[in-house]
């Protein structure tokens, strides 16, 4: 990802060496409440043992930086980048054993930790401005979901890459010597994501945790200059 997006920052800055075409760069402050469901399997031998399923808001505020490309008085090519990791919360819980006049093994219970980040989330956009100051985007969104788990039973889960697409509109206003703001609103809808545990090789249960239905919106402010 870090490659990619060098690539897209020179191709920028070569072609607005070439071909004299103006480019802008800016920081926005972002703010965001998404929509996710989630569900979590427990199989042993192939057999479900237990699907567990959770729905509920997460609530986002992060700052990014961005470089657009002006293809025309009208329409900009641009990416934007978040340079440090999204943490989420550290969740913890404890998974009870059964006894044996339960029907379980009577083993001690499990400590659960699980802390999630999101690094590198970039957008790649084209937004199309009016006369007006008024303007319409669209684009799509990559970050890569990295688990940091702590599991009684000596499990892990991978990473994944969140992928999503995103539209948008705003209003932008000129400032002196090639200054502006920004305000715009974006809808986001990010793929499913599944991931799997490793266990250990005298456990024979399988766990798999899926995120579906993740989108929301963001906001954004954003100041910025075009040279």
């Amino acid at each position: 990802m870090k490659k990619f997006i060098s690539l897209i920052t020179f191709l920028l800055l070569s072609l607005n060496t070439s071909n004299a075409v103006e480019f802008s760069v800016g920081l926005s402050a972002n703010g965001g409440v998404y929509d996710a469901s989630g569900t979590e399997k427990r199989d042993e031998s192939g057999t479900n043992l237990s699907t567990k399923s959770k729905a509920e808001d997460l609530y986002l505020a992060y700052g990014s930086i961005f470089a657009e490309m002006h293809l025309n008085d009208n329409a900009r090519l641009g990416i934007s980048y978040v340079p440090y990791a999204l943490e989420s919360e550290t969740t913890e819980s404890t998974q009870r054993s059964l006894n044996a006049a339960q029907g379980g093994t009577g083993e001690a219970d499990r400590s659960q930790k699980v802390q999630v980040d999101l690094e590198d989330l970039t957008s790649i956009y084209v937004s199309l401005y009016h006369d007006t100051g008024f303007f319409i985007k669209a684009g799509a969104m990559q970050g890569d979901l990295v688990t940091n788990e702590n599991l009684g039973s000596g499990s892990s889960y991978g990473n994944a890459t969140l992928e999503g697409l995103m539209a948008g509109v705003g209003y932008e206003k000129d400032l002196d010597n090639g200054l502006f703001i920004r305000a715009e609103v974006n809808y986001v809808d990010y793929d499913n994501i599944s991931l799997n545990a490793t266990t250990q090789s005298d456990d024979s249960h399988t766990n798999n945790i899926s995120v579906n239905n993740l989108d929301g919106y963001t906001g954004a402010l954003s100041v910025g200059k075009t040279f």
